[in-house]
């Protein structure tokens, strides 16, 4: 039997008025993994709010700048006629609130016309430096302002459950040559298509802040269409972010999907996937080989924009199987992909976290991980395996293979009932739950559960 250790979270509740006004002011997200913060007409912004424009300049067609692209290269990333499959969700779980067209997947085509005579290279500032009152805590909590590059183009947007029929005057923006953005706000009821939201039923309801998303990363496009709704009374107010819709299907929970059959997903699954021998030295000094075939699944850029250097994540399936016959089984691998300023991958680590991954009963653990000849009196048993490789260079991977055992409270089982506690008022509550934690195993000072990785 499998676990995983991670303690479920609250879910957002089935009424508007079971949802705190804190929601409305948090930023909206959902596929994305760079929030858009800015929503002005046709333009959106991955750094924080607190930047302003400080001027701008034109820009040649071929002219280098500060953003490491030329309006040229970025007009040839998004122009054309782009299909994906949509996902059209479903939103019966807020009462009062209906949502046109009906849910289900679809398909939505974007036809791009950029105009590249308007590029323009605009400076960004900070815009706390220019009033004062600025700390320097405030000045390292904040992501740092980036000049951009932005081109005007006409889109128009079609769906095949006819959400959109739509044509729009909107703005790309590029603050590095590996994504592009834009944010197009919409009126739902006010377009073309049949996309409407109905808040009638509810109090003072409202269909606010919603937008089309855009995101090309590396060439590839993703998108959502959000916004907010809210509702108040004399006595309280509430709201919520709604996520309508997203594309691709089976896209990204968190960053923006690369199409597999691109250039550079090809070219980094090849470079992973040929780097498959390694040698393996458990504790005891014994060592033995470890072959490592791994298959390269769904990769997602995350923008962040806390830091110039960007990453993929990416899923490996690995086949893992050591000579003296103590490992066979396929693991799933969670995986970052570090990125140059010109789009090369440039180093992966590995890491699977036994908080992040699940444990499994001792009698069930060797059949699930493939692990064998573990000695432990523990209950529920973990691993840990993580290497670093270097993709520019020759320079050998190298990492670590753990096995552990986990510690796990009562109040994380399935069968587990939290007792009730009742306070002087007669108001109840129920304690805190700390979690599984995880250690070394326990095998009488033999210490053969752990290895050393070292790529041939």
């Amino acid at each position: 039997m499998k676990f995983r250790p991670n303690i479920s979270t609250p879910t957002l509740g089935s009424s508007l008025g079971t949802i705190s006004l804190l929601l409305m002011n948090a930023c909206t997200s959902g596929q994305f993994g760079g929030e858009v913060n800015r929503t002005e007409e046709g333009t959106s912004d991955s750094s924080s709010q607190n930047c302003e424009d400080a001027g701008s300049k034109k820009l040649g067609v071929k002219e280098t700048s500060e953003v490491n692209i030329t309006a040229e290269r970025l007009v040839s990333l998004i122009e054309g006629t782009h299909t994906a499959g949509l996902v059209w969700r479903d939103q019966t779980g807020f009462d009062g609130v209906e949502v046109t067209p009906a849910a289900g997947d679809s398909t939505i085509t974007l036809e791009i016309v950029p105009l590249v005579e308007t590029a323009i290279l605009v400076n960004r500032v900070d815009a706390t430096n220019t009033q004062g009152g600025n700390s320097l805590q405030d000045e390292r909590a904040r992501p740092p302002c980036r000049d951009e590059m932005r081109v005007e183009a006409d889109v128009t947007v079609t769906s095949e459950n006819g959400a959109f029929n739509d044509t729009f005057r909107a703005q790309f923006v590029a603050q590095n040559g590996l994504f592009i953005s834009s944010a197009i706000p919409l009126t739902p009821g006010m377009l073309e298509g049949s996309f409407g939201v109905d808040v009638s039923r509810l109090q003072n309801g409202k269909a606010d802040d919603t937008i089309l998303r855009l995101g090309f990363a590396l060439g590839s496009l993703s998108g959502e269409i959000v916004g907010s709704l809210s509702t108040s009374n004399s006595d309280v107010a509430s709201g919520a972010s709604m996520i309508y819709g997203s594309f691709p299907l089976f896209g990204c929970e968190s960053g923006y999907l690369i199409r597999s059959e691109t250039e550079f997903s090809q070219s980094l699954s090849q470079a992973i996937e040929s780097r498959s021998q390694f040698d393996l030295t458990w504790d005891n000094a014994e060592k033995t080989e470890l072959t490592l075939m791994q298959k390269v699944g769904k990769m997602c850029f995350e923008s962040s924009p806390y830091d110039s250097m960007q990453s993929l994540s990416l899923d490996l399936l690995a086949t893992v199987r050591t000579g003296d016959g103590r490992i066979d089984g396929k693991w799933s691998l969670p995986s970052t992909v570090q990125l140059s300023a010109e789009g090369k991958a440039t180093q992966i680590s590995v890491h699977r976290s036994p908080y992040n991954a699940d444990y499994y009963a001792k009698e069930d653990f060797e059949q699930e991980t493939g692990i064998s000849g573990v000695r432990s009196s523990a209950s529920d048993l973990s691993f840990e395996f993580s290497y670093d490789m270097n993709l520019a260079t020759e320079e050998k991977a190298q990492g670590k293979l753990v096995i552990l055992e986990a510690t796990v409270p009562d109040c994380v089982r399935d069968d587990f009932v939290a007792p009730v506690i009742t306070n002087d008022d007669g108001e109840t509550s129920s304690s805190g739950c700390a979690g599984v934690d995880f250690r070394d195993v326990d095998s009488s000072g033999t210490n053969t559960e752990r290895a050393i990785i070292v790529e041939r």
